[in-house]
């Protein structure tokens, strides 16, 4: 009994005591002015964002803040606040939901979003016009470290307020470069304790930056341009066009030569994936761009499993094909058919490696379904032939093997079904993207000079006087 009137006598001078000293400093936090969100027309047509990820370029041991608050509640504590992280993978997961969270709801377009499970199903694997880094280089923090009323003790649960100034990188995919970097501050406020104070104030000071990022007229205005000037730079297609040699067309049903067929269709690997690829001339493959997006240099497999270098010559984000070029030249070519053009419930077939390279040269059956338009306003080939992860840049053939279209998208649904949803991209879209001409090509036997008209002869010269 008398222990418990000393701690209740001891309680009441530290009370007392805090009372008396009134309320102690922690580091001030600058007032931060929110930007309204933008303003978004349903006219404009966006290009797409990406979280790259977040660093926090602070030094382990500096001082991000203190311990402030009112002494009635807080307790009095003089020591600083370092930061002595150098890993911040924990702080990173939370920077993508908190980025995804706040540029969707300002009414960006956005791919890569954690929060849609099947994103990255439902589209193949969506193309990404910018890529979005952020670097936090200034965390201030004041916090309460809240005292037990009763006892006077410590806890371990904080409130307080934090800010955050981030520097922001936009890299577009096109130019493979930066194209624009800014600055936006962040504060938050913690009113209930937790004693994970630190992580949820920089995290939601993070949050209101994310938002202050998205309202900057200048990001609306850089994502809102034309559509066909997102990737202009990324096609390289150059002023003048290649030519692809006109094949006569199969004429017989696809089973009478389908290991012919197979062989034109090939894996393209980047080493960090794989896709498929057509060949179009013996050392030209069409593919689609996300399939070889970020890689110059990839290495296309054969139907016999023999390897072959190939260089990325053109490509377009916007339309999503790309051109390779390999080193060594190929023997099987699938021919071209752009005309006629594919009919609703015409029979097709998709050759590509879906899922594992070992399936390479899979060949799957539907029709043609319809010609829905896209996101960007482009118009594909619906058809029904089941298509997987890694089909991505394969062919599409009609009843005889003749190149229809590229293989690019597919739709499933929650439980890895396919949903019949399938998108592939019209021929003859994909070779006027690139440049590409399908002609006649010269006779063997032809003088590549005979166009020409023959020079005129030279002006005789004057007579020479003596």
């Amino acid at each position: 009994m008398q222990r418990g009137r000393h701690g209740g006598r001891r309680a009441a001078v530290l009370v007392a005591a805090a009372l008396l000293a009134g309320c102690s400093t922690g580091m001030p936090i600058p007032a931060v002015e929110m930007r309204a969100p933008p303003e978004m027309g349903f006219e404009r047509t966006l290009a797409t964002l990406r979280f790259h990820g977040a660093t926090i370029a602070i030094p382990p041991g500096t001082t991000i803040g203190g311990y402030g608050g009112s002494l009635w509640s807080c307790a009095g504590r003089s020591d600083p606040i370092s930061w002595q992280m150098s890993r911040t993978e924990v702080f990173s997961r939370s920077f993508a939901d908190i980025f995804y969270d706040r540029l969707n709801l300002a009414g960006y377009a956005t791919t890569g979003d954690p929060s849609n499970l099947f994103a990255d199903i439902e589209r193949g694997r969506p193309r990404t016009d910018y890529l979005v880094g952020a670097r936090i280089d200034e965390i201030r923090l004041d916090l309460c470290h809240q005292r037990d009323l009763l006892t006077g003790d410590e806890k371990f649960l904080k409130t307080g307020r934090g800010y955050v100034r981030v520097q922001w990188q936009v890299f577009s995919q096109a130019l493979r470069k930066v194209v624009y970097q800014t600055a936006s501050e962040g504060v938050a406020t913690l009113e209930d304790p937790s004693p994970l104070a630190v992580q949820l104030l920089i995290n939601a000071a993070f949050g209101t930056a994310a938002s202050n990022f998205a309202g900057d007229p200048a990001l609306l205005d850089l994502v809102s341009r034309d559509p066909s000037q997102f990737a202009i730079a990324d096609r390289a297609v150059g002023p003048a066009p290649l030519l692809v040699p006109r094949l006569p067309l199969h004429e017989t049903p696809l089973p009478d030569h389908a290991e012919a067929v197979r062989a034109a269709v090939v894996t393209v690997d980047t080493g960090a994936g794989h896709g498929s690829g057509v060949l179009i001339t013996p050392s030209l493959v069409l593919t689609n761009h996300h399939v070889v997006e970020g890689h110059d240099q990839v290495m296309v497999r054969d139907a016999s499993g023999g390897f072959r270098r190939a260089t990325v010559l053109r490509r377009d984000g916007r339309r999503d094909v790309a051109l390779l070029q390999m080193a060594e030249a190929a023997a099987a070519v699938l021919p071209v058919r752009l005309d006629p053009p594919p009919v609703v419930g015409e029979d097709v077939y998709v050759i590509g490696t879906p899922q594992r390279k070992g399936l390479a040269g899979t060949v799957t059956r539907g029709i043609v379904s319809g010609f829905p338009r896209n996101d960007r306003g482009l118009t594909d080939i619906q058809a029904d032939a089941a298509v997987a992860p890694g089909s991505s840049g394969g062919a599409l053939v009609d009843g005889r093997g003749n190149l229809l279209g590229l293989t690019y998208a597919g739709f499933q649904g929650e439980g890895g079904g396919g949903l019949g949803l399938n998108l592939f991209i019209g021929i003859a879209d994909a070779l006027r993207t690139l440049n590409l001409v399908v002609d006649d090509p010269l006779p063997a036997s032809a003088d590549p000079w005979d166009d020409y008209p023959e020079p005129e002869p030279p002006p005789p010269s004057p007579p020479v006087r003596g």
